[in-house]
């Protein structure tokens, strides 16, 4: 009885472990394969052809490390204000008494029933009227919008 659970339990892992794993060595390989080889009806578990022409190609035509640290730095700026936010909101609700608490805890909770996509045009517009379109700022305010309670 005990094998049969440790089978099971050891099958599932490797069960879920395949289903996570098996999409990231596809990306992987895929990455090392030509193009006719990619673009190719039959798929193939390793490149015929070890190719790291991807590669060459993103660092010479693409401004790839701009756009890395660009998404480093609004990654971190968001993690960080949301944070920030998120602890002064749950401090506040947690620690000081104060009459309306549980309205503004029922009214954060409410918020959760709306899409957070509804709040793309009305930011879209406020951008456009601050002159903040296509700036790490609106991408910052918007990722801290969507994310923060």
């Amino acid at each position: 009885m005990r094998l049969a659970k440790n089978l099971a339990r050891y099958f599932s892992v490797a069960a879920v472990l395949a289903v996570v794993l098996l999409p990231m060595y596809w990306i992987v390989i895929s990455s090392f394969k030509t193009l006719p080889e990619l673009t190719s009806p039959t798929p193939t578990f390793w490149p015929r052809t070890f190719t790291v022409e991807h590669y060459v190609r993103l660092f010479q035509q693409v401004p790839f490390v701009t756009y890395f640290l660009n998404s480093v730095y609004v990654a971190l700026a968001s993690t960080a204000i949301t944070l920030v936010l998120a602890s002064l909101a749950a401090y506040s609700l947690y620690r000081c008494r104060y009459r309306a608490r549980h309205l503004l805890y029922r009214a954060f909770i409410s918020i959760y029933i709306f899409p957070r996509v509804l709040l793309l045009i009305p930011l879209y517009v406020l951008f456009t009227r601050m002159g903040v379109i296509d700036t790490l700022l609106a991408l910052i305010i918007v990722n801290v919008t969507v994310v923060a309670p």
